[in-house]
């Protein structure tokens, strides 16, 4: 099959995968979220931002070694495993005897049982690390989408009726650890892969080199995209937090499952043609294009309807969220095309140059967020970070893009036409917003739905009047289907 085909193929189960995922993530999280106060949710956070720092170390970055690998050998395979598996139960016991220094960190007692607790997800995470590698290298995503769908429907089964019974926050981690445990069954049911007892460094050493520089940029993407959590939860508060991570993790949405799912297909299918960077740039340039097609729409409609959706759908206790989500949004349609800067970086077998280049943005990052944060709080921290991500985010896709030869300004031409549109739909909204909305009493959700519904159609006509490049993919994708139809009479 060929790498175009694999791509193709892959994308359909990984949209599945990811499609599925955001109904039932968000459908949980709307149930959840008018069960559970918004502090609850900020103490998760809080724990979380240690608990996934170390988290990062688990694999060492031998997975992505794994994946980029052309080649690699079932010794190699035991001894990673192995190894995952030491450092999932050291880093457990780490965190269930450390669990009163978070506590004392952020001054909440609260945190000591919940940290003794998420600590039980380092190993269990560990027993899963090979078979996940596997099957996104030989792209099995319509088996990872099983599986990943499974757990996640079997997951509220626990989480629900602790929370119905007023557990909060810990009805939150028994779900996650619960899921786990669907997902390390379903993993060594189905996958026809078990370790050896075996376990030899120096025939993973090859691989230690790849996967110790990757471990590192994921360290530095994560302290990138999580230590504003940091900063809310020690110097604003539980509650600010809580309102900061629903805001963030419904722009997320989009984003995650959209982006995620071509730079998912991309990096294992981009290693197979690594040294043709004309193929590799079309491939690069046609993702960020559809990516942005479908994200800029919904970011940019989300930012001006978050009142009547974080109302209607969240309720007033959530309130609070709703300038957070206004700036965030935007912000987010200008991230997700960020998201495949690491994949050219490890396709061209150059992580180094990531590592590099969070070193100079992180630490400005964090010096807008606490310069944010002491300004305006929780508010004035959202609008340093939009401000200051979205300048850096153009120096981190120039450097990136600069491997396979392209220029930003290639990538600018391509998505303006969908930038523009996408500010049309936003300033007719605003417009209606101010001059009738705010003027009369209305259904928030007729509104989002109803003004939601029509902005999107609005959207797909001015491509199909204006025929831009989204157009024709919609329309090969199209006639491809009829062509199919036509075959099967």
């Amino acid at each position: 099959m060929s790498v175009s085909r694999n791509i193709k193929n892959g994308i359909f189960w990984v949209f599945i995968n990811q499609g599925g995922n955001q109904i039932i993530t968000f459908s949980i999280g709307i149930i959840l979220a008018r069960i559970i106060a918004p502090e609850e949710f900020g103490l998760i956070a809080m724990v979380t931002f240690f608990t996934g720092f170390a988290g990062l170390f688990q694999g060492l970055g031998l997975n992505a070694a794994v994946i980029q690998s052309k080649s690699v050998t079932n010794t190699q395979l035991s001894s990673i495993y192995f190894l995952n598996l030491c450092v999932g139960l050291f880093m457990g016991a780490g965190f269930y005897l450390g669990a009163e220094g978070i506590s004392i960190f952020y001054s909440n007692p609260k945190l000591i049982l919940l940290t003794k607790i998420m600590a039980l997800d380092y190993p269990l995470g560990s027993l899963l690390s090979v078979h996940s590698a596997l099957l996104v290298k030989k792209m099995d995503f319509k088996k990872r989408t099983r599986f990943n769908l499974t757990s996640m429907l079997l997951g509220p089964l626990v989480t629900i009726p602790l929370a119905l019974m007023g557990y909060g926050a810990m009805a939150l981690v028994a779900g996650s650890l619960f899921k786990r445990l669907i997902s390390i069954v379903l993993h060594y049911r189905y996958i026809n892969w078990r370790p050896h007892f075996y376990f030899s460094l120096s025939a993973i050493k090859e691989l230690i080199g790849f996967g110790g520089v990757a471990m590192f940029n994921n360290i530095l993407i994560y302290t990138y995209r999580n230590v504003d959590n940091l900063i809310i939860g020690k110097f604003i508060g539980d509650n600010a937090l809580g309102l900061y991570k629903r805001s963030y993790g419904i722009m997320m949405l989009p984003i995650g499952k959209v982006a995620q799912s071509f730079k998912t297909v991309l990096f294992p299918s981009l290693s197979k043609i690594q040294d043709d960077n004309k193929e590799i740039g079309r491939l690069y340039l046609k993702s960020v294009e559809l990516t942005a097609t479908i994200v800029f729409p919904l970011m940019f409609i989300l930012s001006v309807l978050s009142p009547y959706f974080i109302l209607s759908v969240y309720g007033d206790k959530w309130k609070g969220a709703i300038p957070i989500l206004s700036v965030l949004s935007i912000l987010g349609a200008f991230q997700a095309i960020k998201t495949f800067n690491g994949t050219i970086f490890y396709v061209k077998g150059k992580p180094k140059l990531e590592t590099y280049m969070f070193l100079i943005t992180t630490p400005l990052l964090l010096t807008s967020f606490i310069v944010g944060a002491k300004m305006g709080g929780v508010i004035g921290l959202t609008y340093a970070y939009a401000a200051t991500s979205f300048v850096l985010m153009w120096f981190e896709i120039s450097v990136a893009i600069k491997q396979i030869h392209l220029s930003v300004w290639v990538l600018i031409k391509r998505i303006f036409p969908i930038f523009f549109f996408a500010v049309l739909i936003y300033c007719g909204l605003q417009t209606l917003k101010i001059l009738v909305l705010d003027n009369i009493v209305v259904s928030n959700l007729f509104v989002f739905l109803g003004l939601s519904s029509l902005s999107m159609i609005i959207y797909v006509l001015l491509h199909c009047l204006f025929k831009t490049q989204s157009f024709n993919y919609g329309k090969q994708f199209a006639d491809k289907i009829l062509k199919r139809n036509n075959g099967a009479k």
